[in-house]
């Protein structure tokens, strides 16, 4: 990325079914710029997590890998902490820790999973973070919480990452997004999602970054200025007009609610000026990544589709 500050991982985790597939996509991500190949912890995803990412690290030689996240629900943190600690040996140290405290309700009740409220989830997030720092030194873990209890666990191996890999937590609600403050080497200022998967549409705007920004600052405290900021990409339109650009994208969303949830009516101003929707000319774009980077500390933009055509140039452009 040369010695642009913005950086883009590209999620896999919706379209690679095959070994094959998986390949071209991570060398394609890595030829084309993308900082880290990512692939996301849903039971209607092609493919698990870890394994997808070990062959997606091994078949390039400097692209990062990250779960974009994992659902800590899905794993008791102690077989969490040896599959992390063994990908990031084997690529070398290029591996992301994102987790999460789980959110979509259809997948747990389908998986057979108890579905907490918001604030037990988040809880049990932060005694896993807790037994993962003490894994991850490579001493006897002894632990007793409300969830977890842990008596004397060696992990083996210990990570290539001292003291760990980056740990990545998301989310949209200020108890996450507190916990990732305090937790976190980066925060990924996501927009809010109901249970069921839809996305609150009035979320989207800068005004609704902000205010998720001020919950990290409050509960970061002296931490706040050595935590790296990332942001789901939700749209890329590259074209001459941006206003006009950003009406049809408008239009678009209003017409097609399966995924979005609207608390209110977004307007064309909040959509241009959103961190999380990209439009105009390749030079407009870069220019507004820019502006995101100075305002608001975005760093990292998070692409959750297939690799796009679009996203090239202005990698390219970032230099």
């Amino acid at each position: 990325m040369g010695s642009s500050p913005i950086s883009f991982s590209i999620n896999q985790g919706l379209d690679a079914s095959t070994r094959a597939a998986l390949v071209a996509a991570a060398r394609d991500a890595e030829a084309k710029g993308f900082t880290t190949f990512t692939v996301a912890d849903h039971f209607n995803t092609p493919m698990a997590p870890f394994a997808a990412l070990a062959i997606a690290a091994e078949v390039t030689s400097s692209l990062r890998v990250a779960p974009y996240v994992l659902d800590n629900d899905f794993r008791h943190p102690s077989i969490t902490a040896r599959e992390v600690a063994t990908i990031d040996e084997l690529s070398g140290g290029r591996f992301d820790f994102g987790i999460g405290a789980g959110w979509k309700q259809p997948e747990y009740l389908e998986a057979g999973f108890e579905f907490d409220r918001p604030g037990v989830r988040i809880a049990r997030l932060a005694e896993a973070l807790t037994i993962f720092d003490q894994l991850f030194t490579g001493e006897p873990c002894h632990f007793s919480g409300h969830f977890y209890e842990l008596q004397g666990l060696v992990c083996h191996p210990r990570p290539a990452t001292l003291p760990r890999p980056p740990i990545m937590i998301g989310g949209g609600s200020p108890r996450i997004l507190r916990l990732a403050a305090q937790r976190a080497d980066i925060v990924s200022v996501a927009v809010k999602a109901t249970p069921q998967g839809r996305i609150d549409g009035g979320d989207i705007s800068a005004a609704g970054l902000v205010e998720k920004l001020s919950w990290v600052n409050e509960a970061a405290g002296e931490r706040f200025g050595s935590l790296r900021f990332n942001a789901p990409l939700m749209d890329v339109v590259i074209g001459g007009d941006r206003r006009a650009l950003a009406e049809a994208k408008l239009e678009e969303i209003k017409t097609d609610r399966s995924m979005l949830a609207y608390t209110r009516e977004l307007t064309v101003d909040e959509l241009l000026e959103s961190p999380y929707f990209l439009f105009g000319t390749v030079g407009d774009i870069v220019e507004h990544l820019h502006a995101c980077h100075e305002q608001y500390g975005l760093e990292s933009w998070s692409q959750l589709g297939r690799i796009t055509a679009e996203l090239a140039p202005i990698i390219e452009a970032l230099g």
